[in-house]
């Protein structure tokens, strides 16, 4: 795992997954989903790690970071090394749960970035483990929905990211991640309100604000739709 660390600087973003040795289900109960959702915050907090997004599988997890002045590695190994002391004790077993050093991929721009909140909140969903992304207890989107106090992810640096302003940030986050966004607010409140902006609406809404704020004409706005326009002007 050193093998990363002169790669490294303060404020740059990875996405790093860790996978069970021959795939095996090594969480297999949700007291072990539990138990290592607390060791990422409690070992993210003492290596100066932020975790802006994380899904926990039966057999991997996904965590989307900021790394701090501290290199990774020392977290992720301190969170393998943790979960697989209480595993080995458990089960009355010995060696490595873990299918060799975690994978890591860094984050380079925007577009990306989304695409991976994206791929980590459908994870669940992809493996079968439910039917949208908001009915799966561990991971960031659920934490984002249930407002959960004793949440692991940091969602004001995750927010900064995404959007100018919190407004943005919600309606990029609610985007990509196609949610029945009619069942929400965008603070995860249930929301009995029939009107409330689908992600289409909002982006409707904001590409007419857009259009009236530079007084861009109706010829000029069906060239921006028609996806034909130059990639600056669209």
């Amino acid at each position: 795992m050193g093998r990363y660390r002169n790669h490294q600087r303060p404020g740059m973003l990875f996405h790093v997954t860790q996978r069970g040795n021959n795939r095996n289900a090594i969480y297999q109960t949700d007291a072990e989903k539990t138990l290592l959702t607390q060791i990422l915050g409690k070992y993210a907090r003492k290596h100066d790690v932020r975790i802006l997004y994380y899904t926990i599988l039966n057999n991997h997890y996904h965590v989307l970071i900021e790394a701090g002045n501290q290199p990774i590695s020392q977290f992720f190994m301190a969170v393998n090394v943790k979960f697989s002391r209480y595993y080995n004790r458990k089960y009355e077993r010995t060696g490595t749960i873990y299918e060799g050093p975690y994978k890591r991929f860094k984050v380079c721009d925007n577009q990306y970035l989304m695409n991976i909140i994206g791929y980590i909140a459908w994870n669940p969903v992809k493996a079968g483990l439910c039917i949208r992304p908001h009915e799966y207890k561990w991971s960031s989107h659920h934490e984002f929905l249930t407002r959960d106090a004793h949440g692991i992810t940091d969602f004001d640096a995750l927010f900064d990211l995404i959007g100018s302003d919190r407004n943005t940030a919600l309606a990029n986050y609610a985007f990509k991640l196609q949610e029945k966004t009619s069942r929400f607010d965008w603070m995860g409140n249930l929301e009995k309100d029939e009107h409330l902006r689908t992600p289409s609406q909002i982006l409707h809404e904001e590409f007419q604000r857009y259009c009236d704020d530079r007084r861009l004409s109706g010829a000029k706005q069906d060239y921006i739709r028609s996806g034909n326009c130059p990639p600056e002007l669209k």
